[in-house]
């Protein structure tokens, strides 16, 4: 059973990959205070969820209130994350921590046995499987003579935001906008930061040099047919690494060691100075084959192993 917030687009998301989930609260906003009382609250209802269901296994990526949830049900729990730099409950563990392997390296948990490290990145779970469908291109109205670069602000809401990090985002889109070719698809993490960017640049998007998605897309779709794919960070700027997309990050916190090693193999380049945005941002159209050429299932199959292992060893210790 899956459950949901309400956050961006997640419902639209969720309704149309058909994902059966249980409407959960909704996201607080970046006010430290909000953020407890929200984690409280959401915890509170996901208790009562779990506690009708029953499950026998917690799976999440990154959700404190999950993992909250589950401790207090005594319920074995089986957390994801990607970046080292969030902020964990004190006192509060999941009974499994799941790290891309070269954060497992990185990491001081070590040989923990309560710590384990997966081959590759999150995004190799469901890149695999990806086909592309072309139909975005006509819905968003996409030059196909023109670069597509497709751009992910930065997370306002996140605790780790930094606001060095909205100014690269203004200046890019300054610096794309002077380039007759170049068309922009820029997609807000949320409702307020949507109508921040509307307001601002609302001469380019009425002449169709900026298109913001009025309804959700697959967002592997956006990425595969962009030339290039520019982010403050995230999951979306892993995704097109993962796609062989030319892949920029102007995200100014503390980076994490997944980027650091795409960095190091060449698949993202780090915007660490403003002055970098022409020198580094190549605006060129791409080769793109005809379908991703991704045949590793590696990160899958070792993560079904280690969820399975988790259910056999609950119905061992039930029998």
């Amino acid at each position: 059973m899956t459950t949901s917030r309400d956050f961006g687009k997640l419902y639209d998301l969720a309704d149309m990959f058909q994902i059966k989930h249980t409407k959960i609260s909704h996201h607080y906003g970046k006010n430290k205070f909000l953020k407890v009382c929200g984690l409280i609250i959401r915890s509170i209802h996901l208790i009562l969820f779990i506690r009708r269901i029953k499950p026998n296994l917690a799976l999440n990526h990154g959700s404190r209130t999950q993992t909250l949830a589950a401790k207090l049900l005594k319920i074995k729990c089986i957390t994801a994350i990607d970046y080292e730099y969030t902020q964990s409950l004190p006192f509060v563990c999941p009974t499994l921590t799941l790290l891309p392997q070269v954060l497992y390296n990185k990491s001081v948990h070590g040989d923990s046995k309560d710590t384990i490290g997966y081959p590759g990145i999150k995004e190799d779970v469901y890149i695999r499987n990806y086909i592309p469908d072309e139909r975005v291109m006509k819905d968003l109205r996409l030059n196909s003579g023109g670069i597509v670069v497709t751009i992910r602000p930065p997370a306002t809401e996140a605790h780790y935001h930094n606001k060095q990090s909205d100014e690269f985002f203004n200046e890019i889109v300054k610096f794309l906008s002077k380039n007759n070719s170049a068309q922009i698809i820029i997609l807000p993490r949320t409702n307020k930061q949507e109508i921040s960017i509307l307001n601002k640049y609302n001469n380019f998007i009425s002449d169709g040099k900026i298109i913001i998605p009025q309804q959700a897309y697959n967002g592997l779709d956006v990425i595969w047919f962009s030339d290039l794919v520019i982010s403050g960070g995230g999951t979306m700027i892993r995704e097109a690494t993962a796609l062989g997309v030319p892949a920029y990050s102007f995200f100014q916190g503390k980076i994490g060691a997944v980027d650091e090693y795409l960095s190091k193999i060449g698949k993202l380049v780090l915007l660490k100075k403003i002055e970098e945005i022409p020198l580094k941002i190549n605006l060129i159209t791409r080769r793109r084959p005809i379908k991703p050429n991704f045949t590793n299932n590696n990160t899958l199959n070792f993560i079904i192993k280690t969820i399975e292992s988790q259910l056999n060893s609950n119905e061992l210790s039930s029998n």
